[in-house]
């Protein structure tokens, strides 16, 4: 308890806090705020013996230009690690692409970057966020698979939906990073108690 009240009171006083300050606690988290330092920082983790995934920071654009731009960013980013061959691929909220806007936004470009991932060879990971737009980013990966097979999501645990998610979509080819979840859902539709989420966990894990 103590430590989420902890937790709640450093979130809640981001917005007031210096940039210097949240460039400190930050530093381990965040490649960079540049290409340039983040194409370093992943060759170091390659050069280190593992491969990388990178996402730009982000969510819940509110304007059609925004998405459009963060879209040229991501494709930006497939080309440079492609000229520099690093073992590196990217993970991309679908909000941070439009989904709030509408679905069609979203689809527009995520399919951009999904044959941006096919002229590099590259990998593409849907990130899941809350359960409000769980269903339509299953509809953005089934439409990025079938322009291009590289594509892989996130499952939560939390979500009671997911061993049903997981059961329709585990076949061969089939990658999904499995996660306990962070969003703030009702019980009805999420576990609560975090020995059932790590129970979940481990099913989710045996089904893969």
């Amino acid at each position: 308890c103590f430590k989420i009240m902890i937790n709640n009171l450093i979130a809640s006083s981001v917005p007031i806090l210096p940039k210097w300050f949240i460039k400190f606690f930050s530093n381990p988290y965040v490649a960079g705020e540049t290409i340039e330092e983040v194409m370093g920082h992943i060759k170091a983790i390659n050069d280190s013996g593992f491969s990388a995934t990178v996402d730009i920071l982000g969510e819940h654009v509110e304007d059609e230009q925004t998405s459009f731009s963060i879209t040229s960013e991501y494709c930006e980013l497939y080309d440079r690690i492609n000229q520099l061959s690093l073992d590196c691929n990217l993970s991309i909220k679908p909000t941070h692409l439009g989904l709030d806007l509408s679905l069609d936004a979203a689809l527009k470009n995520f399919e951009t970057i999904i044959n941006r991932a096919k002229e590099n060879t590259n990998f593409l990971r849907l990130d899941m966020e809350s359960s409000i737009h769980t269903d339509n980013t299953f509809k953005i990966y089934d439409y990025c698979k079938k322009i291009y097979p590289n594509v892989g999501i996130v499952l939560q645990a939390y979500l009671k939906r997911s061993m049903k998610d997981a059961d329709r979509l585990a076949r061969p080819g089939f990658s999904a990073r499995i996660c306990k979840g962070i969003y703030k859902e009702k019980s009805e539709i999420a576990y609560q108690d975090q020995n059932e989420i790590r129970e979940n966990f481990l099913r989710l894990v045996e089904i893969m």
